[in-house]
């Protein structure tokens, strides 16, 4: 997590929420609403220079992979890296190559009974 800190919004990081962000020019909590994933309980949220989110999914790894592919286009990203590795997967993204503003998902299964996923969002601006 600490290089994801690094690329995608740790200390020295700029956010404002609306605007100023690298480029970005909507609000960073509509966002992070936008790519909350489906059948999802948040798990915990941190809000520095940016906002980092966790959440638990009954979804599979695999369907919240598909959700993850229209929700970072939908919210007007594109993805710059697609890894995808013992049924986990992540991916990297931001408005455009070479801005500051982007963000990192990273998805993997449960170990519960049920199944399910743990989900990992971070997004804001980097501090280059």
């Amino acid at each position: 997590m600490a290089l994801l800190l690094a690329a995608c919004g740790g200390p020295g990081a700029s956010t404002d929420g609306n605007g100023g962000n690298g480029g970005f020019e909507g609000d960073l909590e509509q966002l992070a609403e936008d790519l909350t994933p489906p059948n999802s309980t948040e798990t915990s949220r941190t809000e520095v220079s940016g906002v980092i989110l966790t959440w638990e999914s009954s979804d599979s790894p695999e369907d919240l992979a598909d959700f993850y592919e229209d929700a970072i286009a939908d919210a007007g990203m594109d993805v710059f890296s697609r890894t995808s590795a013992g049924g986990s997967f992540s991916y990297i993204f931001g408005i455009e190559e070479g801005s500051s503003f982007g963000g990192v998902v990273s998805i993997a299964p449960t170990e519960t009974d049920g199944g399910g996923s743990g989900v990992g969002l971070q997004i804001g601006e980097s501090s280059s």
